[in-house]
């Protein structure tokens, strides 16, 4: 059973034992008192876990520790993990869906390598009125992002050059004592100044007692190169990440929008000529990053957003042959179909697939919410008619979407549809959460 604790020696000495993996989980204790420490056992520990808010900082090679914190700490909801090592963060996401991911490269400044001499431009303190500046540049700027830069400025320790009294470069010490934040304005750059910020604050990093120490994220080019000239040196790799564990509220309520927005946008005569069962018996929900991950393609097919008359005229004749069975019925639910989505403000977006030029799919995506995407109308004509085609529709029509950073999609089918979108690794929402 994990323990809420106060950090003593013995979880330190722990800690330690691996210490520049647990650089960032020692500093997140050091620099926030309201952060939570659970352990398995106070005086002989075999994991520790840090909890802030949102993010967890985990510390354990033991499987059973593992087990047990994730079944008693994380039941359901939304939790973030910030820079495990990579051993230990394979064991965590392989059990839940993952919404978004940052692995990085874990570098140190060895002690004695410290290089003064580096330095070719006054360096200084980052003036507090110069926070805004910092997060205009900042690659994660959000609105909160601002606050966490004013905090790291007034807390700790940070180095800039100022040109002609304006901040030009500047690094700064995230909460977890990580270095970061660092940017150069381009018309000062190439000129060294990342690098006299750098040792600057390393030195100032020391002089606390403590490692420098930084997270580079993969597919950044520039940074590797300058964490080499200052004397830092790769020591594995660690990773950020999101899980979703169980089915959140959020989900449901999010499902339950969707399903209300999409009857909303339905014309009362298409209602009347279709069966919103096909729509809305079984609720399901999904991470776009999770989707991303599959590789689904098919030979000569690509979907592409119908905007043309022509287009929106062929989407609609898809739709209403994969739902009509009768030619009368398909008259009149292709004519209702087609006001539907032809409609001022209509909400919809909508795409066809095509195999080797001909349409053969059809699907809808509704964006509702920050960040989330609806799905509708998946079809396919009867002579195309498999799960592959299905299942490509479905991923290229929301990477298409995806450029309005699309995070979750939710949607609502009929029963017989479920199979299909559990493959592509959607889960179902239990009908009581509904209710």
């Amino acid at each position: 059973m994990l323990v809420k604790v106060k950090m003593n020696k013995a979880i330190r000495d722990f800690l330690e034992s691996d210490l520049i993996y647990n650089l960032n989980v020692l500093g997140v204790i050091d620099n926030m008192p309201d952060a939570e420490i659970y352990v398995d056992d106070e005086k002989a520990p075999k994991g520790v876990m840090v909890r802030k808010d949102y993010f967890n900082y985990i510390y354990s090679e033991d499987d059973g520790f593992i087990d047990e914190m994730l079944e008693s700490h994380f039941a359901e909801g939304f939790f973030g993990f910030s820079g495990l090592k990579k051993s230990i963060a394979e064991k965590i996401r392989s059990r839940f869906m993952n919404s978004w991911e940052s692995k990085c490269t874990l570098y140190y400044l060895p002690e004695g390598a410290l290089d003064l001499s580096l330095i070719k431009t006054p360096v200084r303190d980052i003036d507090i009125k110069d926070a805004e500046v910092v997060d205009k540049y900042y690659t994660y700027r959000s609105p909160w992002s601002i606050h966490e830069i004013r905090e790291n400025i007034t807390n700790r320790p940070s180095s800039a050059v100022y040109v002609d009294g304006d901040i030009a470069c500047w690094v700064l010490i995230h909460k977890d004592d990580s270095m970061g934040i660092m940017y150069t304005k381009e018309e000062h750059r190439q000129k060294g100044y990342a690098v006299d910020v750098t040792i600057d604050l390393a030195e100032k990093i020391i002089k606390r007692g403590k490692i420098p120490y930084l997270q580079i994220v993969e597919g950044n080019s520039m940074s590797p190169g300058l964490a080499n000239k200052c004397g830092f040196i790769p020591h594995g790799k660690c990773e950020w990440f999101g899980i979703i564990v169980g089915v959140p509220n959020d989900f449901v309520e999010l499902s339950k929008k969707g399903e209300e927005i999409l009857i909303n946008e339905l014309s009362p005569e298409l209602k009347k000529v279709m069966n919103l069962q096909d729509f809305t018996e079984k609720h399901l929900y999904n991470a776009t990053f999770e989707l991303k991950k599959i590789e689904h393609e098919l030979e000569g097919f690509k979907v592409e957003k119908a905007e043309s008359k022509n287009d929106i005229k062929k989407w609609c004749e898809i739709v209403a042959s994969s739902y009509c069975c009768s030619k009368e019925k398909y008259k009149q639910f292709n004519d209702e179909l087609l006001n539907t989505v032809t409609k001022e403000n209509s909400l919809f977006n909508l795409w066809i697939g095509y195999l080797n030029g001909s349409g053969v799919s059809a699907i809808a995506t509704l964006v509702y919410e920050e960040e989330i995407c609806g799905l509708y109308f998946n079809s396919t004509v009867a002579e195309a008619k498999n799960q592959e085609i299905e299942k490509a529709t479905i991923l290229e029509a929301l990477k298409l979407e995806d450029k309005n950073y699309i995070e979750f999609v939710v949607l609502q089918t009929s029963k017989e549809k479920v199979g299909l979108y559990e493959d592509l690794g959607f889960m179902v929402i239990p009908e009581e959460k509904l209710v």
